[in-house]
């Protein structure tokens, strides 16, 4: 067996006492026999004692890697990569605060065929690491041409239900992060600015379900966070990508990733834009079980449409080294939507099982506008060698909607040959606008033997929607009292937080620690009611880890997390969608609270299993009320009792020879509800399951393909029980010219199988939707490399505008 060797790059130092409580740093590059550079390689730092993990990390496209934060202490290096033969170092000693460099470690190809060195390592799709699961985007042919909404339902313990919430391990409440800063969306514009973000430009998806202190405590089931394609090396990059999808409608899109960077300045940039064109059939239903009758009442209403999206979406980011150990940026971001729509349908009544008198006709035309901005400035200094640390953030963001509906129903008779009456023409108008201003600072204190870190934060979110509908008599447009309405919120946030934490030989521990006091005011002007709420809530985080041995550690975890109401699900006022079916927000929504324990065990760096447990008081969902006598089912929202879940995430990869990896993905949970509905207790539960397998294809150093599918197994949210769903997507890579051009090709839902529905049972009551979109596509994409090509990713910086931009309009 022959094995790479480095030898330390200095000999042992006499150090002082000081010296040897500062943490130290090692840097080094991964090559082939021929000097090429080994991408995206695992790099492991082990104690020269025992051979235990002590960090890990891959190397970058030019096969460089850095070790930050190790301390003192004698360790060896081990690199692995597909198709190679794992390479060793000898013994490095980490002394002082001063980095260490390492010459080249060598590792030789595991096979070789007359003579030729075959590369076949990639990096892997799904990396499970301390905190965190990551998702690395650019490994997944299959989403290929298509958005971040098909990387998040691909994702494994990544459930998107019926009503498109996004939830992890049972739990509805994620708070969405594009490069560690919020996005500050109602469910539905969230939903649509995801479909719209290009595939193209992640990098990755990382997966946090007990995020640590320093996080806001936002987002009862965890963080996803998106991390886009950034660049930093001397000289210049782009990438320019252009994609298009067919279904049963047409979409395409372009863009380009741009870095630049000088001794002292670093900019980075992003532009995408394009047009989407889409269908959504959507059912539902409303039924009515009468004492004294047999059979019951039933209303079904059916809509149709077909929505046109464009959009425009922008980031810059400007870094500047404003000394030796300072530096000081700002970072901007623009997103323009607009979505006009035209829809029809049809609601038909049907008595005693009897065919309906009378069916509803709707036109409907819906125009939309998001117009979105932000502006992030930032500053950080080292004070010392030792690693003490200070930064500043300020955010300031506009989030605005406009919005213009008008509807035509018109009623007529069971054969559609005779009007009833004239037509109802109604309209209605929506100018929404939601401003944040946040500040943080934080502060990291190392010392000899514990690693202590404290900030505080203060943001202000101010939310204001001016609804007016309309109906038109006898040529004039008048105003509806019950559904006109102006809203105003207010919100103020203060936090601090303290963490600390230590390593020993086989263990480390972290504590955290974050308290927060909110205050809010919800003023209704339309009819002169105001609601205001204020409480103080502590949110502790603990993390432990023991590594016994180099194949296996275990970490233990637990957080406390809190789950504030959207800003729309506040609002009072009565939102129209059918003659039948309205949406209506409740300003006594309280938020939901959540204590998540997790225990991960890791064996041999890749397999996983991780039980799980989570508990939520006071959580809250949307629940339908009818009026019988008009037969209306109003969606409104409450506060309906708690909830908790168990179960196991399994990650499983292996390889099937060289040229073929399988990453298996499996989550086993029970969901329980506890809950009260008009008076009466309720009690669900139900066994959920949720199953992905990825299979990776290295057909050629140039070319790879993938196989991939999922099943999500039925759910339950509350009084909602959403049915199951799976996917089945295929892609392939080819990379051209050098490898500066790469050209994708990918099928996705080969089977429509994609679907939501979702149905409610209670008492005399039933509820329920069901709902196709256009998810079968052939999408095909280019990209295309300038500059200098394959560069290692800048580290995103962490915004101070963290949860509050998750919940705007």
């Amino acid at each position: 067996t022959i094995i790479g060797v480095a030898q330390p790059v200095t000999p042992p130092l006499k150090t002082s006492p000081a010296d040897t409580v500062r943490r130290g740093s090692l840097t080094g590059s991964l090559r082939s026999p021929a000097g090429q550079p080994l991408e995206f390689a695992n790099v492991l730092l082990l104690q020269a004692a025992d051979s235990s993990l002590v960090k890990a990390t891959l190397s970058d496209a030019q096969g460089q890697f850095a070790l930050a934060d190790v301390p003192p202490g004698r360790y060896r290096l081990r690199a692995q990569q597909l198709g190679y033969r794992d390479g060793r170092s000898a013994v490095v000693r980490v002394v002082g605060g001063a980095p260490l460099t390492l010459p080249p470690l060598v590792l030789v190809p595991a096979a070789q065929a007359l003579g030729e060195v075959q590369v076949l390592g990639r990096k892997p799709v799904i990396e499970r690491q301390l905190d965190r699961l990551v998702v690395h985007v650019d490994q997944l042919p299959a989403v290929a041409g298509g958005s971040a909404y098909d990387v998040i339902k691909s994702t494994p313990g990544v459930t998107v239900s019926g009503t498109d919430a996004i939830g992890m391990q049972g739990k509805s409440g994620v708070l969405v992060l594009i490069d560690d800063r919020p996005v500050r969306l109602s469910q539905d514009a969230l939903v649509n600015m995801l479909r719209n973000l290009p595939a193209e430009s992640m990098q990755s998806l990382e997966v946090i379900t007990t995020p640590p202190a320093r996080y806001d405590a936002e987002g009862n089931a965890g963080i996803l966070n998106i991390r886009t394609k950034q660049r930093q090396q001397p000289g210049w990059n782009a990438d320019l990508t252009l994609r298009g999808a067919q279904g049963q409608y047409a979409r395409y899109s372009g863009g380009a990733v741009v870095g630049v960077k000088r001794k002292r300045i670093d900019l980075n940039g992003s532009y995408f834009l394009g047009r989407t064109r889409s269908f959504e059939d959507i059912t539902q239903y409303a039924t009515q079980r009468v004492p004294g009758r047999p059979l019951p009442t039933e209303l079904r209403a059916g809509s149709y449409y077909v929505r046109t999206a464009r959009y425009h979406d922008a980031k810059a980011q400007l870094d500047v080294k404003t000394g030796p150990r300072s530096s000081a940026g700002l970072v901007a971001s623009l997103y323009l939507l607009g979505n006009p729509s035209a829809g029809t349908g049809t609601a038909q009544t049907v008595t005693n099982a009897q065919p309906s008198d009378t069916t509803v006709l709707t036109q409907s035309r819906l125009a939309t506008t998001s117009f979105n901005y932000s502006v992030d400035g930032y500053y950080t200094a080292r004070l010392d060698s030792a690693g003490k640390t200070v930064s500043v953030d300020g955010n300031y963001a506009r989030f605005g909607t406009d919005q213009q509906q008008d509807f035509t129903n018109q009623t007529v008779d069971d054969a559609r040959a005779q009007l009833v009456g004239g037509p109802e023409q109604l309209r209605s108008s929506l100018a929404g606008s939601t401003f944040i201003h946040s500040l943080k600072a934080d502060l990291t204190l190392p010392f000899p033997k514990v690693k202590l870190e404290t900030g505080v934060k203060y943001s202000q979110v101010a939310a204001r929607n001016d609804f007016r509908f309309q109906r038109q008599q006898q040529g004039a447009w008048l105003d509806d009292a019950l559904r006109t309405n102006q809203f105003e919120y207010q919100e103020n946030i203060y936090a601090a937080y303290g963490s600390a934490n230590r390593d020993w030989a086989k263990f480390s521990v972290q504590l955290g620690l974050r308290a927060e006091y909110t205050r809010t005011l919800g003023v209704s002007h339309t009819t002169q009611t105001s609601t205001r709420n204020d409480y103080f809530q502590l949110f502790p985080t603990v993390y432990g880890q023991y590594k016994p041995s180099a194949n296996y550690q275990v970490n233990l975890s637990y957080s406390r997390r809190i789950e504030r109401p959207a800003y729309s699900s506040l609002n009072p006022f009565l939102s129209y969608q059918s003659q039948y079916f309205s949406n209506q927000g409740n300003p006594f929504l309280q938020p939901s609270f959540t204590d998540a324990v997790e225990w991960t065990n890791v064996f041999r760096h890749d397999l996983s299993v991780a039980p799980f447990f989570n508990y939520t008081r006071q959580f809250a969902s949307e629940y339908p009320l009818q009026n019988l006598a008009t037969r209306e089912t109003t969606y409104t929202f409450g506060n309906l009792g708690s909830s908790y879940d168990y179960g196991v995430t399994v990650v499983a990869p292996f390889s099937v020879g060289k040229r073929w990896k399988v990453d298996n993905n499996l989550t086993v949970y029970e969901q329980a509800f506890r809950s009260t509905y008009a008076a009466e207790p309720q009690r669900t539960r139900l066994l959920v399951y949720n199953l992905s397998v990825t299979n990776s294809f290295t057909i050629t150093p140039h070319l790879t393909a993938q196989l991939s599918g999922y099943y999500n197994s039925p759910t339950i949210q509350g009084f909602y029980r959403s049915v199951s769903y799976y996917a089945l997507n295929a892609g392939a890579t080819l990379k051209l010219l050098d490898n500066k051009a790469i050209l994708s090709l990918s099928l996705a839902d080969l089977l429509y199988t994609e679907r939501g529905a979702a149905d409610v049972h209670y008492a005399s009551q039933d509820f329920g939707f069901y709902r196709r979109n256009d998810t079968r596509l052939l999408r095909l994409a280019f990209t295309y490399k300038l500059g200098n090509a394959g560069l290692p990713r800048k580290s995103q910086r962490e915004g101070a505008g963290q949860e509050e931009r998750n919940r705007a309009n």
